[in-house]
């Protein structure tokens, strides 16, 4: 008989309780088809994920086999089941994914709305449990439900046992590695996501602006990142800021001329402005602009992927760069005037983010 594969979960921490009543009847209200007699759960059963599912989740869990070794304990896609199983019995609709070989990207949104992407390089037999049917990422019921999941979801079969050198055991035979000073639920590493079934077109038409806000913060901008001919652009820098305020003017040179802006832009707009002007006007880099209700990003470049290698090197080329004496990753600086690396000296300068990411190019 063939030893059965142990699974790896990359999802730490201690048991919790049992989810409220709340929080499933919260994601049966925001499901896309209706939910006739409560959530489904047959164990005889494999709840497989379809392209109808979402369009926006919750990835749960990702699971992939151990490298050797260890021969006990359930495989990654029957774990994944027990993790289906186990999510239902609590009203919460999941659903488990096989993921493929090759590296996938996966794009996920934070609370405040922020997308990026995830690379995920997983194993052949790798399994992820993704969870809810959302019509939104960011409204009320879906970040209630993200919560609600990580804090309060109960999952036996992840629920840590047992110390194993740098790694902990779960209750299901796996082992994911300790962070230390990390108590949080077996499910707290829970993010929003989309559906992975969705094709591009698909995706796109999710991410069309419609918030009259974002319209009006960027309509006006000439290299707003909107216009980006590409479907994602690298991010260098990023803004943020809480008080609106007047855009002054600026006696820097290297700006060129003003364009239309809204009236209304933050210190993070204005500054974010400057710098897309500068890098491209100084710099001659493809710089665009983008405002959201949280921040200002600045972002170079025009890629049809986020693992296009011309987007890997644009990252590579405006990250922290270690400084050849300490060999501490110092940030790359844009200065005025150009060449100027003491920012005491300098009449502006900006520090760009250590580690830029590709972001998809709003559709408006």
């Amino acid at each position: 008989m063939t030893a059965r594969r142990p699974f790896r979960s990359p999802l730490p921490s201690a048991p919790s309780r049992l989810v409220p009543a709340a929080l499933a009847l919260a994601v049966l209200l925001s499901a896309a088809a209706p939910a006739v007699g409560g959530v489904e759960c047959d164990r005889t059963k494999r709840y497989t994920l379809g392209k109808q599912n979402g369009p926006y989740m919750i990835m749960v869990a990702a699971i992939s086999p151990l490298r050797g070794g260890n021969k006990t304990g359930l495989t990654p896609s029957a774990a994944a089941d027990q993790v289906c199983y186990e999510l239902r019995e609590q009203g919460i609709p999941a659903y488990v994914y096989d993921v493929p070989t090759e590296t996938q990207s996966l794009s996920t949104v934070s609370r405040d709305g922020e997308e990026r992407e995830r690379l995920m390089a997983t194993m052949r037999g790798g399994v992820c449990v993704l969870a809810g049917n959302f019509k939104s990422a960011d409204d009320q019921v879906t970040q209630s439900c993200l919560t609600a999941i990580k804090t309060k979801a109960k999952c036996p079969t992840l629920e840590p046992v047992a110390a194993d050198g740098g790694y902990t055991r779960t209750r299901g035979g796996g082992f994911f590695q300790r962070t230390q000073g990390h108590t949080g639920s077996p499910l707290s590493r829970a993010f929003v996501t989309v559906n992975p079934l969705l094709d591009a077109e698909q995706v796109r038409q999710l991410r069309k602006i419609r918030d009259p806000l974002l319209t009006a913060l960027n309509a006006g901008e000439e290299y707003s990142l909107h216009r980006c001919p590409g479907k994602y652009s690298v991010v260098v820098k990023e803004f943020r800021g809480k008080t609106l305020t007047q855009v002054s003017g600026t006696e820097t040179e290297d700006i060129g001329d003003r364009v239309a802006v809204s009236d209304d832009l933050n210190d993070g707009g204005r500054d974010a402005w400057e710098l897309c002007q500068i890098l491209r006007n100084r710099e001659g880099h493809e710089a665009y602009v983008w405002h959201d209700r949280y921040r200002s990003v600045v972002t170079v470049g025009s890629f049809d992927s986020a693992q296009d290698p011309a987007a890997i090197r644009v990252a590579r080329q405006f990250a922290a760069q270690p400084d050849p004496t300490s060999g501490v990753p110092e940030p790359t600086i844009v200065a005025v005037p150009k060449g100027e690396t003491d920012v005491r000296l300098a009449k502006r300068f900006w520090l760009l983010d250590a580690v830029p990411y590709a972001m998809p190019v709003p559709n408006m």
